[in-house]
């Protein structure tokens, strides 16, 4: 059993994992929990179910097993409304609580090769009451071994083949059908219909499961016809293998159920995925755009930095060019561009896996729109701002116009001083203008420090034009570098997880199931 509660704990852990997915399949964790609670009780016990359709003659036989008239079995049809047990040896009131049973009857030893054998009498299947179907189906999904009870006159009805054993073919192990009241047939007929209901169940898929003859009426030599029977659930008491086949098989459907709800393992290209992504939200958040303004920006800052002073004070008027720029969730157009991208990577997703992993990978990308709508604006203003750094060399240019604008202006306050000095107090001032080489100073102060400034700041446009087209080729890589993560982060990696969910998924399905 060790060996089984292992497969139980692979199968929840699949199904935990599929569920994180959106892909449930039903009743698995009820039947993980169902399964535990038998294992507890152990395989002294073999709970086998009569099931049958009306009058197929079920309280008979179950009569007849335990040798007294426990059940009541008449014309009044159907007699069985509610479940009852007959319990062979020790007691089990714990499993027959566990299964929801009231109606029990306690034989003691009366039959040794059948010590350990609880034998249920089901309501009828087809009965026109809906809560004895459902007590049937219910008991169904619990009991150890199935034992179909049918007639000549009924064997071949759809409620049967098409309701119950078909599917439940996957359980042949755990099942057994008697042909009861074949005292009504001569010879002859018994052979036709045993071979005709071979097979039907052949068609129904269980072409091991061979037809037990029996009867309930007492021959000449005082022994009733179910010897055939007796020695089967004997065999199956001894083994004490029913409930661990029955939950085996189980485990097995529902492994199976779970596979088909998920499709095949599929392989998610990521790198197939990752160009066109990352270039739909590029175009989603204008990267291109983004990178021509940062350029405009740079050479505005330049400008401001570096341009000559006496007329770079006119930009600070015009509007910044990043000014202009709009954020990706303000921006409907980029948003439903990010939504037309992430449809299409769903898309691509999808069809490149099975159908429940392919809606999987497409939930998941789809979902991740908002997440990616934030991401670009908060990583496009970072980066933004990264960019706008300056440049070192501004930083001499700026002081450098400092000094130049400094000596122009000692030039022309020199000239100013002496204009007043000559025109208010009448005094002579070559005395007071110095020459370098013949050269008056004040004006070749004034002169020279707004030329050479004027120069220097020409200089530093070029450079700021040119270092513009870097800063613009610059803010495209490490703008599709932050997109790029975007799409990383927020569709890829999610992806990435979910393909190796659907492997883990495999896994635990390969491990927990035995075919």
């Amino acid at each position: 059993m060790t060996d089984l509660q292992r497969r139980l704990d692979l199968l929840a852990d699949a199904a935990t994992l599929l569920a994180r997915h959106g892909m449930v399949v039903d009743d698995v964790d009820a039947f993980v929990e169902r399964a535990r609670g038998r294992l507890r009780h152990g395989t002294d016990h073999t709970v086998a179910a009569l099931v049958g359709s009306t009058g197929s003659g079920k309280s008979s036989i179950l009569n007849a097993m335990a040798g007294a008239p426990v059940a009541r079995a008449g014309v009044t049809r159907p007699t069985t409304a509610i479940t009852q047990a007959v319990t062979f040896g020790d007691t089990a009131d714990g499993l027959l609580d566990l299964l929801g049973i009231t109606q029990r009857h306690h034989l003691g030893a009366t039959d040794p090769a059948l010590s350990g054998l609880v034998l249920l009498d089901l309501p009828d299947f087809d009965s026109v009451t809906i809560a004895h179907r459902l007590e049937v189906d219910r008991l169904v999904e619990l009991v150890d071994l199935m034992v179909w009870v049918t007639d000549p006159q009924k064997y071949g009805d759809e409620s049967l083949h098409v309701g119950y054993l078909q599917p439940l073919s996957t359980h042949g192990d755990v099942m057994q059908i008697v042909l009861n009241k074949v005292d009504t047939l001569d010879p002859a007929a018994r052979q036709q219909c045993l071979a005709d209901l071979r097979r039907l169940l052949v068609a129904d898929g269980l072409p091991d499961l061979e037809p037990i003859a029996g009867s309930t009426i007492t021959g000449a030599d005082g022994n009733d016809g179910l010897d055939e029977l007796r020695g089967v659930l004997a065999a199956e008491v001894n083994a004490k293998q029913a409930a661990v086949e029955r939950i085996s098989a189980d485990i097995d459907d529902l492994a199976a159920r779970m596979r088909a709800a998920a499709g095949e393992r599929g392989t998610v290209d990521l790198d197939r995925l990752r160009g066109p992504l990352v270039d739909g939200l590029a175009a989603a958040a204008g990267v291109d755009a983004v990178a021509a303004l940062v350029a405009a920006q740079h050479r505005r800052d330049a400008t401001l930095a570096t341009g000559w002073p006496p007329l770079r004070w006119v930009r600070r008027f015009r509007r910044a060019p990043l000014g202009r720029l709009r954020t990706t969730v303000d921006n409907t157009l980029a948003v439903a561009e990010v939504s037309r991208t992430l449809r299409s990577t769903a898309t691509a997703a999808a069809d490149s896996t099975a159908a429940g992993w392919g809606q999987a990978a497409s939930s998941t990308v789809r979902g991740s729109q908002d997440a990616v709508v934030e991401a670009l604006d908060t990583g496009i203003s970072r980066q933004v701002q990264v960019l706008r750094q300056p440049p070192r060399w501004w930083r001499p240019v700026r002081a450098l116009h400092r000094v130049l604008l400094a000596v122009a202006a000692v030039g022309g306050l020199w000239l100013l001083g002496l204009a007043l000095a000559e025109t208010f107090l009448l005094i002579d001032t070559d005395a007071f203008v110095l020459r370098w080489r013949g050269v008056a100073l004040p004006p070749a102060l004034l002169v020279g420090g707004l030329a050479v400034g004027f120069v220097v700041a020409v200089v530093a446009g070029l450079a700021a034009r040119v270092g513009g087209r870097r800063q613009a080729s610059r803010a495209t890589a490490q703008l599709r570098d932050q997109v790029a993560g975007v799409a990383d982060t927020h569709v890829l990696a999610p992806l990435d997880g979910l393909r190796d969910d659907a492997g883990r998924v495999g896994e635990l399905l390969d491990g927990a199931a035995t075919r």
